[in-house]
C-alpha cells in the first residue's frame, strides 16, 4: 500500500513466505506439511509518487525511472519479523502491524486517500 507522507510516498507490502520440514540432512520435505510461515515487511520511503507495482507480465504500467526502480526492489521479500505455526496467525500480526503504521497518519487522510 501507498501511504502519502506530506509531498512524499511511502510504500508498505507485506509477505508471507512459507518453510517446508527441513530434516538433519539439511535436506528439505516440500511434499510434507509447512513447517513455518515467515512473516516479511518491506517499506520504502520517500518516494516522490505512488509505487504502481506492475503485473508480472506487464510492464506497461511503469512510467518513470524511480517506479522501474522501487518495481525492481518490491520483488525483495524485505525485513524477517516473525515466524509463526500456522498462516492465520501470520494474516492477522500483518494487519496489526498495518493498523500501527497508518493510525497516526489517519487525521491527515483526505476520503480519497
Amino acid at each position: 500500500m501507498n501511504i502519502p507522507k506530506g509531498n512524499k510516498f511511502t510504500y508498505i507490502k507485506f509477505t508471507i513466505q512459507y518453510q517446508s520440514r527441513c530434516d538433519e540432512n539439511g535436506l528439505s520435505h516440500p511434499k510434507e506439511d509447512i513447517k513455518y510461515y515467515i512473516l516479511h515487511l518491506l517499506k520504502i520511503d520517500d518516494l516522490t509518487e505512488p509505487l504502481i507495482v506492475p503485473k508480472p507480465c506487464n510492464t506497461g504500467n511503469i512510467q518513470t525511472d524511480s517506479q522501474i526502480s522501487a518495481a525492481l526492489t518490491v520483488n525483495n521479500f524485505g525485513r524477517f519479523r516473525y515466524a509463526f505455526d500456522d498462516v492465520e496467525t501470520a494474516k492477522k500480526v500483518a494487519v496489526k502491524e498495518v493498523e500501527q503504521l497508518i493510525t497516526p497518519l489517519l487525521h491527515c487522510l483526505t476520503n480519497e486517500d
